[in-house]
């Protein structure tokens, strides 16, 4: 095939394939306040549907803060399935017709603490992602590990993949996520000082191994010992940053997903002579170490 037959082929694919606009939201939280972080979600999901966006994304525990010096502290500023906050979010997707991801500490009804990522679209609540990978850190020295990686969420038919802040650093998540089918994988994240490698280079590195977008969103702002970093990026399929935030200043990250050039994982740099395939050149069958416990 002719290099202008297969660009006029892949033009074809592109513009019949699904296609998401997303905002990403660096925001200062307020710490065991959800009613004024909730204020601010709602600000910034309206900010972010003037942009265009169908799914907006916010910080790890924008609704409750993540800086828990206790057990107790975190018991008493965690949200459960009946706070009222939940009908809000649900109220504000469905007066804007939108998607929410929102970060928490949640209370499950058996007294269970998890760190969450809420997901609402258009008036429904449709999923709930339970961060299973835990640093000894805040919020996450008190929780309990969800029980596995969620298959992709589809919206407007296009699949976007969750997790939680220090989970960007387990590679074999984002690559559960994108065999799952994921276009787009996402972190809502808290990085704090400390983290600056993590965020320059996670976002890339993962996009470029699995062929997919990928979108860190991290907060500002300080709570108790912590000043965190901000630096919210995305980065297209090949791993090229497209955007990056500041380190001290609340923005809004806008990015345009294109379904089929995620999904091209067979790349065609020059026909039969450099070709690459991220997922079909693996041999999963040499990989027995990585399912393997070791202390």
């Amino acid at each position: 095939m002719s290099k202008s037959i297969a660009n006029a082929a892949a033009d074809s694919i592109k513009s019949s394939s699904p296609m998401l606009t997303v905002c990403g939201v660096q925001m200062d939280v307020a710490i065991r306040q959800p009613e004024v972080n909730l204020r601010r979600i709602r600000e910034y999901a309206e900010t972010a549907v003037r942009q265009g966006a169908r799914l907006v994304v916010y910080p790890e525990c924008a609704l409750t803060g993540y800086c828990f010096d206790t057990l107790s502290e975190a018991r008493a500023g965690s949200l459960t399935a009946e706070s009222p906050e939940i009908n809000s979010l649900i109220q504000i997707s469905g007066d804007l017709g939108i998607a929410l991801m929102v970060g928490t500490a949640w209370s499950e009804s058996d007294g269970t603490l998890r760190n969450a990522v809420l997901t609402f679209d258009r008036g429904q609540w449709i999923d709930t992602y339970f961060k299973i990978h835990l640093p000894f850190l805040g919020l996450d020295r008190y929780v309990l590990p969800g029980d596995g990686v969620h298959q992709p969420i589809e919206i407007d038919g296009v699949r976007v993949g969750i997790h939680i802040c220090y989970e960007g650093g387990f590679p074999e998540v984002a690559r559960c996520l994108t065999l799952a089918g994921a276009d787009l994988i996402v972190l809502p994240t808290n990085w704090p000082p400390g983290s600056g490698v993590s965020c320059q280079v996670i976002p890339s590195c993962r996009a470029l191994e699995n062929r997919v977008y990928f979108m860190a969103v991290n907060r500002v702002g300080t709570e108790g010992k912590f000043t965190f970093i901000g630096n919210s990026s995305w980065a297209q399929p090949s791993g090229v940053e497209m955007e990056r935030l500041s380190a001290t200043d609340e923005g809004l990250l806008v990015a345009r997903v294109e379904s089929a050039l995620a999904r091209q994982k067979h790349l065609v740099i020059e026909p039969g002579v450099y070709e690459v395939n991220r997922i079909a050149d693996r041999h999963p069958e040499l990989y027995r170490a990585l399912v393997q416990f070791h202390e």
